[in-house]
C-alpha cells in the first residue's frame, strides 16, 4: 500500500469536557503538530515534518505514521490495516531493513525511531476542494507493552502559493499562581493551585470569506496524571476558546509525574509545552 503523503492538521476531541479526559491513565494520543517551515501548511515540494504528543503509563509509546485512504465500502474498517501495524511492532526502525519495510508499506515513519519527514505533493493530486488547499487523512497508531492500542487522524493539508499559510503558534508558556515556571515543577501535596496558560505571541489575524479579518482564538488543554484538574468557572467543551486557567489538586504524599499543556489555533495549527513534575 505505498502512498504519497502530505501534511497534517491536529487530533481533537470534540465535545468532551476537561475534567473528563485531562487525567492520563492509560495510552494516549495528545496531539499532532506538523510543521514546515513554521506552518502548519505546506506548499508542494517543501519539506514537512510530523511531531506527535503520546503517554502512556509503560513509557514513551511508539507512533505509527501513515495516509489513510478510507475504504468507500467499508468506512469503520481500520486504517491502516492492522496486519500493517502488527508488523510495525518489535521491528529496529533504526535499521535500514525496516525502513525500507515501512517504505514498502506505505508509511511516513514510526517515532520516535524513524522520523517522519517527507516532501509534499502538488495539491492538485489530491480532492482538489477547499479553495486551493487539499486534504488527506493521516492516520496515527501508538502503542507500547501492556497497553491497548491508541488511535488517532489528523487531516493533511498542501496549499498553492498564492495564498497565505497559517503559521503554527509557538510552545505555550505556564503561571502558577501567578508565577511563570520553566522546564519541571516542585509542589506540595495536598495543595490546590492555579495554573494559567500564557501564549508565546499573539493570534494570528486572517481573512476569512464570509467574515472579513478575523483574530485567532487559541483553545487550550490540560494533561496530567497527578491529582485532578478542573476549569475555572463552568465546565467547557474541549475545542472551545477557553481552558486559559485551570486549578489544579495534587495528591497527598510524595510522587512525580508530568503535566502537558496544548494550544490549539482553530486551522490546524498547535503547539505543546512538556513539564516533569515532583510533588513532596
Amino acid at each position: 500500500m505505498t502512498r504519497t503523503l502530505l501534511l497534517a492538521l491536529a487530533v481533537g476531541c470534540d465535545g468532551e469536557t476537561l475534567p473528563d479526559e485531562s487525567f492520563l491513565d492509560r495510552q494516549r494520543i495528545l496531539g499532532a503538530r506538523i510543521e514546515s517551515d513554521g506552518a502548519s501548511e505546506a506548499l508542494p515540494g517543501a519539506l514537512a515534518t510530523v511531531d506527535v504528543l503520546a503517554w502512556s503509563p509503560t513509557g514513551a509509546p511508539s507512533v505509527l505514521v501513515a495516509l489513510c485512504v478510507p475504504d468507500p465500502q467499508n468506512f469503520d474498517a481500520p486504517c491502516p490495516e492492522d496486519a500493517v501495524v502488527d508488523g510495525a511492532r518489535d521491528r529496529d526502525f533504526a535499521t535500514p531493513e525496516a525502513q525500507g519495510w515501512a517504505r514498502e508499506n506505505g508509511l511516513l515513519g514510526v517515532l520516535p525511531a524513524l522520523p517522519a519527514m517527507f516532501p509534499v505533493p502538488d495539491p492538485s493530486q489530491g480532492d482538489g476542494q477547499g479553495g486551493g488547499r487539499t486534504y488527506l487523512p493521516l492516520d496515527l497508531v501508538a502503542w507500547s507493552p501492556d497497553q491497548a492500542d491508541e488511535r488517532g487522524s489528523v487531516t493533511l493539508v498542501a496549499v498553492d502559493g498564492s495564498m497565505p499559510r497559517n503559521l503554527n503558534p509557538g510552545a505555550p508558556g505556564v503561571e502558577l499562581d501567578g508565577e511563570r515556571v520553566e522546564g519541571s515543577l516542585a509542589v506540595d501535596g495536598g495543595s490546590v493551585r492555579k495554573l494559567t496558560a500564557v501564549a508565546a505571541e499573539a493570534p494570528e489575524t486572517f481573512t476569512d470569506p464570509g467574515d472579513g479579518a478575523v483574530e485567532e482564538i487559541y483553545a487550550y488543554r490540560w494533561y496530567s496524571d497527578l491529582g485532578e484538574l478542573a476549569p475555572v468557572g463552568l465546565e467547557v467543551p474541549i475545542g472551545t476558546p477557553a481552558n486559559t486557567t485551570v486549578e489544579w489538586t495534587l495528591p497527598r504524599g510524595s510522587d512525580s509525574g508530568v503535566l502537558f499543556l496544548v494550544v490549539r489555533d482553530g486551522r490546524g495549527g498547535m503547539a505543546w509545552t512538556t513539564f516533569e513534575v515532583t510533588v513532596f
